[in-house]
């Protein structure tokens, strides 16, 4: 409509006459209420950029390597945010700007995250009911339940756009608001969370228009109503062991809870593929992490003897020191001042003998942190790895508390690297075969890296 507007004008002119522009009446904001107002001073958010950037400078693991791979520079960043911050009296401004902040690490470990005050706007979250992947340049629907099932979508849909905006459009502005440490897990992350839009509390769900080209290369546009429930059927444990025909899989999906309960998961999945051994495929697709001795308690019941998959370090600060009891007594690299000296990535000998079959491991770009060390460690037993490479997000975060806003930020202070020193951070796991599907594939639901694997 505005352009419409603007050439009539245009037009107007052209003939000689030059009319008056069309009047518009200027919006008239709502009101903000109170709770929605930060409740500290222009200069009280700007310290309290200071003391983010500070602390990323003293903490932060990853900077050199941001700083070589992305060209950070946290004083320029500084200077350049300052004014924004200051400007911004809301919280979802104030929020805006310190997450837009600490996406120019491209990592997705920085983590900013504050409680909401009792009196600020609620909302909930509401989803599509499909599941996607890119293929190529394509984003592919790969599963379909409830509104969307009924509204006629199908696996091997490709999507192209949302409330008429396009799938292009929309990846552009979450790769500019969000941080990847590669651009390729931002592509995975994208296809994961286009589909999750916060709503009011309060109120009805509208659908949302959905353009698709069908596999016949025709389009249409559907109305689908998003879900506020959570998606139907039980969520999978965490270590999951199953059979396809005589192989075992072992899902792994992800690293978090008890080290106790993970190891008894392990012991037991291991004993089965043990005492059954005719290939094992270890499937690590979408696991986001957890713990890193999660991930040695794993590796350590297929070894018999110890393997090392790679190296990490620390950055000794003050704060590190204090909030990780097993990082105190790591000796300072009087090489590298600040650091501890290189720790192995090993995992001690945990089974009674070599595991007696082939072991193949599926990764792809969800694949990340802890995920990785345990690809690397499997690697090193002698498994072969298929999918994608994985995300390249080197974790072990600690925790600082911002005076004003009390917000709390995940800043990672150890770094990860595989056994010929390349980091993780930016760079992932690559696969000793890459395996990706087709349109076709995804269509017909097969899962081509895990029939690769087997």
């Amino acid at each position: 409509m505005r352009r419409l507007v603007a050439v009539a004008w245009i037009a107007g002119c052209a003939g000689g006459v030059t009319p008056a522009p069309p009047a518009r009446p200027l919006p008239v904001p709502a009101p903000v209420p109170d709770a929605d107002r930060v409740p500290f001073s222009p200069d009280a958010r700007v310290a309290e950029l200071a003391v983010l950037r500070d602390a990323l400078r003293d903490d932060y693991a990853h900077l050199e390597t941001k700083r070589a791979q992305w060209g950070v520079d946290l004083d320029a960043l500084f200077a350049r945010y300052a004014p924004r911050i200051r400007g911004a009296g809301t919280w979802v401004a104030y929020e805006a700007v310190m997450v837009a902040f600490v996406a120019e690490l491209h990592d997705g470990h920085v983590q900013w995250r504050r409680k909401r005050g009792a009196g600020e706007t609620r909302r909930r979250i509401a989803r599509l009911p499909l599941d996607t992947r890119f293929v190529g340049e394509q984003l592919i629907v790969t599963d379909v339940w409830s509104g969307a099932e009924r509204a006629g979508l199908q696996r091997g849909d490709r999507i192209v756009a949302l409330d008429g905006t396009s799938i292009e459009e929309r990846l552009g502005e979450l790769e500019r608001l969000r941080s990847w440490a590669r651009l390729d897990a931002a592509r995975h992350d994208f296809a994961e969370e286009w589909v999750v839009s916060r709503v009011a509390t309060q109120g009805e769900v509208m659908a949302r228009r959905l353009t698709r080209e069908r596999t016949d290369g025709t389009y249409e546009t559907l109305a689908v109503v998003p879900d506020t429930t959570p998606r139907p059927g039980a969520r999978p444990p965490r270590i999951e062991l199953t059979w396809r025909g005589r192989a075992a899989v072992l899902a792994v999906h992800d690293l978090t809870g008890h080290l106790r309960d993970t190891q008894q998961l392990a012991t037991d999945a291991a004993a089965a593929a043990f005492a059954s051994p005719h290939g094992l495929v270890i499937d690590l697709r979408d696991d986001e992490g957890g713990f890193e001795d999660a991930a040695l308690a794993i590796a350590s019941r297929f070894t018999d003897r110890p393997v090392i998959g790679g190296s990490t370090r620390v950055k000794l600060s003050a704060a590190a020191r204090a909030q990780q009891p097993a990082w105190r007594e790591l000796p300072e690299d009087p090489a590298k001042p600040g650091w501890s000296t290189v720790q192995p990535l090993q995992a001690p000998a945990g089974a009674p003998r070599a595991y007696p079959a082939p072991i193949a491991v599926v990764i792809d770009t969800g694949c990340r942190s802890s995920c990785e060390s345990l690809a690397l460690l499997l690697r090193a037993i002698g498994a072969r790895l298929y999918g994608e490479r994985t995300g390249g997000a080197g974790g072990a975060p600690i925790t600082i508390e911002l005076p004003s806003s009390k917000a709390h930020v995940g800043i990672p202070a150890r770094a990860s690297f595989d056994t010929a020193g390349t980091p993780i951070e930016g760079v992932g796991v690559a696969p000793d075969e890459s395996v990706a599907p087709t349109r076709a594939e995804l269509a017909a639901g097969r899962d081509v890296a895990l029939e690769r694997a087997l």
